[in-house]
């Protein structure tokens, strides 16, 4: 909001004072009473083993590349390079559409670890990495409208079940 504020004083339509920013005075709290839990490596790879196949390797391409779910979703066979262990980010997977990656940084390409690599390979599907078809990752709350995002990942397997 502050942004659109300072784009209009840009722009002439807002004077370009600090008062005629009513954003300015708004304060908001930075403390959070949120603690982050640290796990193992043996109970990562204990939650990494509970895990369809599909959603293990989903984790660990989103941990080892730093890809946005959506973009991991979105990646088709042709857009990964073994012999060059490279991932190239050529669409992302949002809302139940296949369109581009986010940013134009999103398409630079990312290492491949050979441990990645043989994950990979072990998912058999024809034609998308991790959707086909209306079968995918999306998240099953939404009806596919959506992709899966880090908190459902974590909702699903690492919060306990009440």
């Amino acid at each position: 909001m502050f942004l659109v504020y300072k784009h209009g004083q840009r722009h002439g339509l807002i004077p370009r004072t600090q008062e005629a920013n009513p954003l300015n005075f708004v304060r908001q709290s930075s403390t959070s009473d949120y603690e982050a839990i640290t796990i193992t490596a043996a109970k990562t790879f204990e939650v990494l083993q509970l895990m369809p196949q599909l959603e293990r390797t989903l984790t660990l391409l989103i941990a080892a590349t730093g890809l946005r779910i959506s973009e991991g979703l979105g990646l088709q066979w042709q857009d990964i390079d073994y012999g060059k262990q490279k991932i190239f980010v050529r669409r992302a997977w949002t809302r139940g559409e296949v369109g581009k990656p986010k940013s134009r940084a999103s398409k630079a390409p990312v290492p491949l670890h050979p441990v990645l690599a043989a994950f990979l390979r072990g998912v058999a599907r024809p034609d998308a990495v991790f959707q086909t078809r209306g079968l995918d990752l999306s998240s099953e709350r939404l009806d596919g409208k959506q992709p899966r995002v880090a908190n459902m990942l974590v909702e699903d397997h690492l919060r306990r079940r009440r």
